[in-house]
């Protein structure tokens, strides 16, 4: 970084002062949900789970998403994909 960036970085820090948040929950609520494609013709579309994932998200109402997996298990009719998806309600809140 060159010495002209280092002093625009320094300035923008003093400028805007960041807090830090020391406050760390002891435990925390995290709740999830699992669907996968139907096991038979179809089984491997990524975006099939994707739009099963997406619905059953935007029958929640509002959520704070904590992490969306996609996986996929190989069986005889090839690639089988299911997503599973982590969240928090708004009433999990401490």
């Amino acid at each position: 970084m060159s010495a002209a960036a280092r002093l625009s970085a320094r300035a923008c820090i003093g400028a805007s002062p960041v807090r830090k948040t020391t406050h760390v929950p002891a435990h925390w609520t995290v709740r999830h949900f699992s669907q996968a494609n139907p096991a038979d013709h179809g089984c491997e579309s990524v975006p099939a789970v994707l739009r099963r994932l997406a619905a059953s998200i935007e029958a929640l109402g509002f959520v704070e998403i904590q992490d969306v997996v996609i996986e996929s298990e190989l069986t005889e009719h090839g690639p089988w994909r299911s997503g599973t998806f982590d969240f928090r309600l708004p009433e999990d809140e401490h």
